[in-house]
C-alpha cells in the first residue's frame, strides 16, 4: 500500500487519515491541517522521510513566475529541503499542465466565447501562463 502525507499548511481543523482504492490499488492518505504552523510541518517531513511515498504540500503558493521573475516562497524552499528521501509534490505541475489544456480545450468547442472579451484572473500572479493562451484567443 502506498502512503502520501498531505501537509495542507493554511488548514484548520481535524487532521485525517483514510484508505483509497485507486484502480485496484490501495493509497492512504494521512491529511494534516497545520494552521500555518511551520515547526510542525518540518517536524512531520523530518519523521516520515523516507518512511512514506510522497508528501504533498498545499495552501501556500510555491512559485509565483512573471516574465522577469520567478519567486518561491522561502517557507516552500526551506521545507521541501527537509525532505532527503521521500519526493514533495506541491500541485503546480498538475496546474501548469492542466489548466492551460482545459482552457484551450473549452475554447476549441467554443471559439467566439473569450473573444473581445476583457478577462481578469484571480490571483493572476499565479496563473500567468493563462495570459498568453487568453490573449492568443483574443482576449484583452
Amino acid at each position: 500500500m502506498k502512503h502520501i502525507i498531505s501537509l495542507s499548511y493554511s488548514s484548520y481543523g481535524t487532521s485525517g487519515d483514510e484508505i483509497y482504492d485507486f484502480d485496484g490499488e490501495e493509497i492512504r492518505i494521512s491529511q494534516y491541517n497545520l494552521g500555518f504552523n511551520f515547526e510542525l510541518a518540518a517536524s512531520l517531513i523530518k519523521e516520515y522521510d523516507g518512511r512514506v511515498d510522497a508528501f504533498s504540500l498545499n495552501g501556500i503558493p510555491p512559485i509565483i513566475n512573471s516574465k522577469e521573475i520567478t519567486f518561491m516562497h522561502p517557507e516552500i524552499q526551506k521545507l521541501a529541503s527537509y525532505a532527503k528521501v521521500t519526493p514533495l509534490f506541491d500541485g503546480s505541475l498538475i496546474k501548469k499542465t492542466y489548466l492551460p489544456w482545459a482552457l484551450r480545450k473549452f475554447h476549441y468547442k467554443n471559439p467566439k466565447f473569450f473573444a473581445s472579451k476583457k478577462i481578469s484572473i484571480y490571483s493572476g500572479a499565479f496563473n500567468y501562463s493563462l495570459l498568453d493562451d487568453l490573449t492568443s484567443f483574443g482576449s484583452k
